[in-house]
């Protein structure tokens, strides 16, 4: 644990989450900022912009909820909307992997966009998001949904969290095509996304179980409930939201500055304190054999109607774009 001070670095700090406290406010969140995971994922397929730049905001959105998970389980953000872009998919796995695909309008490949055109709640339009967490141990599985009406993905999470947990919650998302200087053995220069975020949130009376938190600040939250009893709980909240509020785009990309001195620079009154981070990367679980293993489940009939000319039926990751080309006797139980 770290007591939030600024720092001197001058190496890029990117595909990471930090978690934070804000003891002087019973608030918490998170921050994060991708480069290389975020273009991993949108570089295997050939989306249009926009479509980039949305599933980019959704891949940073579903890191910044799954980094709560500790020591196992998964985490799936879904839309399915009418609008340009009808479906995006996120999942997010333990210890930070992460693998995401969209659905779109093919007239969105034709179609001239800015940045400054990028909004996400016209390319969603009106439909549904949804939060699946799979905790694993054999646990329950939950999810919730809430209604998209032209909102932005910011807004639904905010929504959600309202709705669904009665947590207070800010949300800022960024996103930005940018020129990147390319590293040896890995991508090379050239254009790229990035994207960052910030995610803060009122914690109730006594913060609730947190096992990533440290037992003093534990303490501390727990004495918050006197405050709350006393109306002195929502001050504080509305001058975090107000702090928050103040983070600009290109704070959140921008890959040299230490992402603690941001946290400092917004919230040093607060007494925020920074946890160990989670680094994100892109990881597709797909394999011929969990292909197989989902084949299985068509009866004789369907695969028969999926075999091609040359006697195989073929298989492509809508994540990761690999392909399995699969003879019936590999499907045979």
């Amino acid at each position: 644990m770290q007591t939030g001070s600024k720092t001197d670095s001058c190496t890029p700090q990117d595909d990471l989450v930090i978690p934070f406290y804000l003891e002087n406010a019973n608030s918490s969140g998170r921050i994060i900022r991708l480069g290389e995971s975020v273009q991993n994922i949108i570089g295997g397929h050939n989306y249009p912009d926009p479509v980039a730049w949305l599933l980019s905001e959704a891949i940073t959105l579903a890191a910044l909820l799954g980094s709560a998970l500790k020591t196992q389980g998964k985490l799936t953000l879904q839309t399915q909307t009418d609008g340009p872009v009808n479906m995006l998919v996120v999942n997010y796995a333990v210890p930070g992997e992460m693998r995401a695909y969209a659905k779109f309008d093919p007239a969105l490949k034709d179609a001239p966009f800015s940045e400054n055109d990028y909004d996400s709640a016209s390319l969603l339009g009106n439909g549904h998001f949804a939060l699946t967490l799979d905790p694993g141990n054999d646990k329950d599985r939950r999810q919730g949904i809430v209604a998209l009406d032209n909102t932005s993905l910011s807004g639904a999470a905010e929504h959600y969290f309202e709705q669904s947990e009665q947590i207070s919650t800010f949300l800022r998302l960024s996103v930005a095509r940018i020129y990147q200087k390319g590293t040896e053995g890995k991508a090379p220069s050239g254009l790229g996304w990035r994207s960052g975020g910030l995610l803060v949130q009122k914690m109730g009376i006594g913060g609730g179980d947190d096992a990533s938190a440290p037992q003093d600040t534990i303490d501390l939250r727990s004495k918050s409930a006197v405050k709350e009893e006393e109306g002195g709980y929502e001050e504080d909240w509305n001058r975090v939201h107000f702090l928050a509020a103040t983070v600009e785009n290109h704070e959140l990309l921008d890959p040299l500055p230490p992402l603690e001195n941001l946290l400092y620079h917004l919230f040093h009154e607060e007494n925020v304190r920074v946890l160990p981070e989670t680094s994100i990367k892109a990881k597709c679980h797909c394999s011929e054999e969990r292909t197989i293993s989902v084949m299985r489940n068509f009866t004789r009939a369907e695969l028969a109607e999926m075999i091609e000319k040359d006697g195989n039926i073929s298989i492509t990751c809508e994540f990761c774009g690999s392909h399995y080309s699969l003879s019936p006797d590999q499907l045979k139980k």
